[in-house]
C-alpha cells in the first residue's frame, strides 16, 4: 500500500486553444522562435503567472501574425511524497 503526502501544490498557466474542436496546448521552444500545438498539457509550455503567459500570447501573436483563438488557463499541479508501507 502507497502512502501520499502532498508536499506542495503551484498555480501556472497554460495558452490554449479549442479552434480544432480539441484542446490544444501552445508549446514554445525558449531558444528560438518556435511555436507548437500539442495535446497533452505535460507538453506544453507552464508559465509561472498570468502576465508572462499574456506576453507568451502576445509574442506568439506577433511572431505568427495568428490569433487561433489563444485563451490562458489556469492549473494547479501538485508534487506529492509517496511512503510505501
Amino acid at each position: 500500500m502507497k502512502e501520499k503526502i502532498l508536499d506542495k501544490q503551484v498555480l501556472r498557466y497554460v495558452i490554449a486553444t479549442t479552434v480544432s474542436g480539441k484542446p490544444t496546448y501552445l508549446k514554445k521552444k525558449l531558444q528560438k522562435i518556435e511555436y507548437s500545438f500539442v495535446t497533452d498539457i505535460d507538453d506544453a509550455t507552464k508559465c509561472s503567472s498570468y502576465a508572462i503567459a499574456e506576453a507568451v500570447r502576445k509574442y506568439y501573436e506577433h511572431d505568427t501574425h495568428d490569433n487561433a483563438g489563444l485563451i490562458i488557463i489556469p492549473v494547479v499541479i501538485s508534487y506529492e511524497l509517496v511512503k510505501e508501507v
